[in-house]
């Protein structure tokens, strides 16, 4: 633990979080990477961390309130303190003057990792409004996987989906393509494949 980022652990495996952004930056199940940060990532906190597990909130893309992505991502977090654990961390972003100057809501947002086991990374999003006027917003984890090559991987548990492709200015398409879409897993579970010398599977 330092005053910019924290690493938990269990058995061989670890992981490393920025409190800027409370950004994951590394994830080593039995101490094997498989995240990507671009090389041209400072890590000073002065701009957001290219690659790793960004949050992004509350707004995805384009956002005429503040900066693409939202300000999530961009801020830094606080720690819950728990001395007692070793595999596991919550990290908080409240509401300030600063965030309310682009979006004027009160929000509590607690965000916690746990290695669950040495496979196993459990991320949970726990957002509060802790003000009297409801509001909208948008989360997400811009998760970036590193493989050695992209033509290995496939996604599977998406078959049937109605999606809009933004490389493709927007279009509103659908695809039961087999070599992206696989039948024999439930609607509710996405998963990544990442094909080294051994398969791994990352369940989302």
């Amino acid at each position: 633990k330092s005053e910019e980022m924290i690493t938990i652990k269990k058995g061989n495996s670890s992981a490393t979080i920025y409190l800027y952004g409370a950004t994951l930056t590394s994830w080593k199940p039995f101490g094997k990477e498989v995240l990507f940060v671009s090389k041209n990532s400072k890590l000073d906190g002065q701009k957001p961390i290219r690659g790793g597990v960004p949050v992004i909130f509350p707004q995805f893309g384009p956002w005429e309130c503040g900066p693409q992505h939202g300000f999530a991502r961009r801020s830094k977090w606080c720690v819950k303190e728990n001395e007692q654990e070793t595999d596991r961390v919550t990290f908080i972003l409240k509401d300030s003057e600063a965030s309310r100057a682009m979006w004027n809501h009160k929000f509590v947002f607690e965000y916690t990792l746990i290695l669950t086991s040495e496979s196993d990374l459990k991320m949970e999003a726990v957002i509060t409004n802790s003000g009297d006027a409801s509001f909208n917003f948008t989360f997400l984890l811009h998760t970036y996987f590193s493989t050695p090559d992209v033509f290995n991987c496939k996604v599977i548990g998406l078959q049937g989906c109605t999606y809009i492709d933004k490389v493709i200015f927007f279009y509103i398409t659908h695809s039961d393509l087999d070599f992206i879409f696989n039948y024999f897993f439930p609607y509710d579970i996405l998963i990544i494949l990442l094909f080294y010398f051994i398969r791994q599977t990352m369940a989302l």
